[in-house]
């Protein structure tokens, strides 16, 4: 916030040095020569009058400047005030941005949160142990919750029109949510395959094409382009009738779980993405206060 100095300008000076240097010569002269009372006794001595003279001229002089240094004071409290109601409605947006700021670290730091990495090591042990029950409860959880994550992620920021910093922490984030659903959905795809495996029933081809038909949703997901590895809904579909199916599904099912490594990957861009996006926001609402 800048204002003018409580100071008399160059113009104001020479008005003031203008006047004082030829103002006396009028107003004195104007007393000695066209004073009427003059014409009284004892009312035409000069020196008496000069000094009135005087008197009057630092009189007006001194309103002058009266008037000057009030009406620069007038001016610059209009400045103060102005400057003061500016101040007053920034600290508002400012606290109100801080107040956004707080949960927006706890909505990043829950995202973070919901791409559970560790847990999937749990998972695929009990995949290994044939414990398909406890396996899908696990995922299911996750599941659920990772959608809520999807839904409430565009609703974060203040406005629609995101920056480039925002904008690629949304993408981002997107990119993780969508291929760690993804990976999720396809282990609870196989569990149902892997469980009638594990019975030692047999597994048809025709069986298993119209399970994978049925997952219809999950189909219709797995049909678009993706940058991520590939899921295994189209892999299933390329199996052939004369191929062994189980050594197939165990074989595509095995390759898709070694897949995790891309996923820590985005998980460790999207965790220095969001320190960065932190400290943008910081430094964006901290501004405020002292553009």
């Amino acid at each position: 916030m800048q204002t003018d100095n409580f100071t008399i300008g160059r113009k104001e000076l020479l008005v003031l040095l203008v006047l004082t240097l030829l103002l006396p010569f009028p107003i004195n002269w104007a007393l000695v020569k066209m004073n009427p009372l003059t014409l009284m006794a004892g009312a035409d001595d000069v020196p008496t009058w000069i000094n009135f003279g005087g008197s009057y001229i630092g009189g007006i002089m001194g309103g002058i400047i009266s008037i000057l240094i009030l009406n620069k004071t007038l001016q610059q409290t209009g400045v103060l005030h102005h400057d003061l109601k500016i101040l007053q409605l920034d600290t508002i947006v400012y606290t109100q941005q801080q107040e956004w700021l707080t949960g927006f670290k706890q909505e990043m730091a829950e995202n973070l949160k919901a791409i559970d990495l560790y847990v999937l090591n749990t998972v695929v042990s009990s995949i290994t142990m044939k414990n398909y029950t406890y396996a899908k409860e696990i995922l299911t959880e996750i599941n659920k919750n990772l959608e809520y994550q999807m839904v409430t992620a565009s609703f974060y920021f203040t406005t629609s029109q995101l920056s480039p910093e925002e904008q690629k922490y949304m993408d981002l984030v997107r990119q993780m949510q969508t291929e760690y659903s993804s990976f999720i959905k396809d282990i609870l795809y196989y569990i149902p395959l892997a469980e009638t495996l594990s019975s030692r029933k047999k597994l048809t081809y025709d069986s298993l094409m119209d399970y994978t038909l049925s997952q219809y949703d999950y189909l219709q997901e797995n049909t678009g382009a993706s940058s991520g590895p590939k899921t295994v809904i189209p892999q299933v579909m390329e199996i052939a009738p004369t191929d062994n199916i189980s050594r197939e599904l165990e074989r595509i099912m095995e390759e898709r779980l070694t897949e995790r490594t891309h996923l820590y990957h985005l998980k460790s861009a999207l965790a220095q993405t969001t320190h960065h996006l932190i400290l943008y926001e910081e430094k964006r609402i901290n501004a405020i206060l002292y553009k």
